[in-house]
């Protein structure tokens, strides 16, 4: 055991080693330009996959210091060979990049032996680092373009035959395609804008934003929530994953809503909610944004701009059914104390550099300098923090969960970018457009459902990157052919792969929220799903009304689509946890239905009869609640102001 411990600490020291030096590498090609070289690029593939290889090799050591038995050894002989292959064969690439750009398609033998080593060993990392079912879907695909051409029924799967030399020039062995597609949108851009965010939350933002969720949850009912919805937006605002946020932050805000009286699972499922706006919330979004960037060769400032009133109404719909379910089951305002100084000495550190990465951004620097100056704004104005300013042991152990969190997301990267390659190159896309142009029918709004229901379906088992790749390539081309644009498309087909992270029946971000609050995996997916449910209105809402993707130049008419969306989520959340001031009988709950469905028809269907309609029925639903209350004297109590810092600390939380 205590050999392993040595070999796990030596490979880890190694991986932070290397990982820095990639990084003053990739430093300095943000401003020296070499794109388009074949040389860089197989010199990030190089560091990527060594440094993939490094990071599953200390993970498989880590684990054998607990159990040593045959499975152990296994992985531990894979993980060697994996990276003792990577190794190899990117090294080989290194060598060769131009030699194998000029010659592509016409490799030789030994060239395509080489590039098949590379793609197993790209596969065998990404079993490591993301699982079974991914890498499973990704080789399927490969052998696909290997040997679609002898698939005899559906006709419409066959495509024509490819030499060997060929389907490896589009799989490993050309400099901008296959493995290589998305190192230019994605690894180059994203590298320190993950890098940015961990360094940020070493400095202490968890309990900045924390406390400022605090300041809110003093005075509403289930005040205990906000820290958790605040901070963790705050959180997923720079780092832009959800199971990530729910682990980061979920240690500090889950206990402390079940001090509050919050259920186990009702407390993991609001910081799971929250959490997981962190891919959509800009500026810096989750993965599939800077994927979505690249298939629609578009700005990610553009991607993270369109994004900003969709997040918002994400939020805002969390927020309302947060609210109304802390008010059903009649949780107390938070009576934490509030520490100005943590406010004072602290906010600079995150308002300044976050503020530095959006205007550059907007001035349209790359995502790399961005990144980059956030860095540098971070770690220069850390040091004035005070009694709160972090120390060098601390922004080091941020630093190499960057690297981590970096690395894995570049390998992902690489590891779908086959995936994509093959779709294109076999236009299985085009083919499977004109397939269902015959088979469904010739809706919008059928085909918006069936793309909701194929994303969610995809990301129960992948994650959300991947399974916005596949429904991008089988459905998104079509809904265009339906008259739908393509951002919009894309973004309805995103935002449904984020959801599938709380959707049961595998829901990765409540896995991991369950785990924190020590509640069952179900109970919390259900209450995590409720929570997310009156979001599921917005991606509709844009398609149909697209002044809400039209930030920073919306029209006008943007504030009546606000305003009917939210709306919406209001009766939704109603009617989903048959509380409005006071519990719901059936019928009355089946009102608050039928007054919403006019609202709901409003967001795909734009007439505003519909709205004039949702908005009579809404409030008299709302009038006959409270009026009918205030008659009868059924007044709960009003909450009480929030208690001194001296009473809290003799009472301790409760209501």
């Amino acid at each position: 055991m205590n050999t392993l411990r040595v070999a796990s600490a030596g490979v880890d020291r190694l991986f932070f080693v290397l990982t820095g030096l990639f990084s003053v590498y990739m430093g300095i090609t943000t401003f020296v330009f070499v794109q388009q070289s074949p040389q860089h690029y197989s010199t990030l593939m190089f560091g990527i996959v060594v440094l993939s290889g490094l990071l599953a090799l200390r993970d498989v050591l880590s684990e054998g210091q607990v159990h040593r038995g045959p499975r152990f050894w296994i992985r531990l002989g894979l993980a060697g060979l994996m990276l003792v292959a990577g190794m190899v064969s990117t090294g080989y690439l290194r060598l060769h990049a131009d030699r194998l750009q000029i010659e592509q398609p016409f490799h030789g033998t030994f060239d395509v032996v080489m590039g098949a080593i590379l793609v197993g060993a790209v596969l065998l990392a990404n079993w490591f680092h993301w699982g079974t079912i991914l890498t499973t879907v990704i080789g399927a695909v490969i052998v696909y373009f290997f040997f679609g051409h002898l698939i005899a029924q559906p006709v419409i799967l066959r495509h024509p035959p490819y030499e060997v030399p060929f389907v490896m020039t589009y799989m490993g062995m050309n400099g901008t395609e296959g493995l290589f597609a998305f190192l230019p949108d994605g690894v180059e851009k994203l590298y320190f804008l993950v890098i940015f965010a961990a360094v940020l939350i070493g400095s202490g933002m968890i309990s900045l934003v924390t406390e400022m969720g605090k300041g809110v949850g003093r005075y509403v009912r289930g005040g205990a929530a906000f820290p958790a919805i605040i901070g963790s937006t705050m959180e997923g605002m720079v780092m832009g994953a959800a199971v990530t946020n729910v682990v980061m932050s979920g240690k500090l805000t889950i206990p402390m809503m079940k001090n509050y009286g919050f259920r186990k699972e009702f407390a993991a499922a609001v910081e799971v909610s929250a959490s997981t706006a962190g891919q959509i919330i800009p500026p810096v979004m989750g993965l599939a944004a800077f994927i979505m960037a690249a298939l629609l060769n578009i700005s990610y400032i553009t991607v993270a701009l369109v994004a900003v009133i969709p997040s918002f109404l994400y939020m805002v719909g969390v927020t309302i059914a947060v609210l109304i379910k802390s008010e059903a089951d009649d949780l107390p305002k938070l009576r934490e104390p509030f520490d100005w100084q943590i406010l004072r000495r602290m906010l600079p550190t995150f308002v300044v550099p976050v503020t530095i990465v959006v205007v550059l951004l907007l001035w349209f620097y790359s995502p790399s300098v961005a990144g980059l100056a956030g860095i540098a704004a971070v770690l220069v104005l850390c040091a004035f923090q005070g009694p709160f300013r972090p120390s060098p042991y601390q922004l080091g152990i941020a630093l190499k969960e960057g690297f981590e969190i970096a690395m894995q997301l570049c390998l992902l990267l690489v590891a779908i970018g086959p995936l994509t390659q093959t779709f294109v190159t076999t236009n299985m896309a085009g083919r499977l457009s004109a397939l269902l142009v015959h088979v469904l029918p010739d809706s919008s709004l059928v085909l918006l459902l069936g793309a909701m229901v194929l994303t969610l379906f995809f990301g129960m088992g992948l994650p959300t990157p991947a399974a916005y790749v596949l429904v991008a390539l089988t459905l998104g081309h079509f809904l265009q052919q339906l008259g739908i644009k393509p951002i919009p498309a894309h973004f309805f087909i995103q935002y449904f792969a984020v959801f599938s992270a709380v959707t049961p029946p595998v829901a990765l971000a409540s896995l991991a929220g369950a785990k924190i609050a020590g509640a069952p995996f179900w109970p919390t997916a259900v209450e995590s799903f409720k929570l997310v449910v009156p979001a599921f209105f917005v991606p509709f809402a844009f398609i149909y009304h697209p002044a809400l993707l039209a930030f920073p130049n919306p029209s006008a008419s943007v504030l009546i689509s606000i305003a009917a969306v939210i709306g919406v989520q209001f009766v939704c959340s109603v009617v989903l946890y048959g509380f409005f001031r006071r519990p719901l009988g059936i019928l009355e709950r089946g009102a608050f239905a039928l007054a919403g469905l006019p609202g709901v028809i409003y967001l795909v269907n734009p007439d505003l009869l519909y709205l004039w309609i949702f908005v009579a029925a809404g409030a008299a639903m709302v009038l006959w609640v409270v009026g009918g209350r205030a008659l009868r004297g059924e007044v709960r109590p009003a909450l009480v102001e929030p208690a001194a810092e001296g009473d809290v600390r003799e009472r301790g939380p409760g209501r």
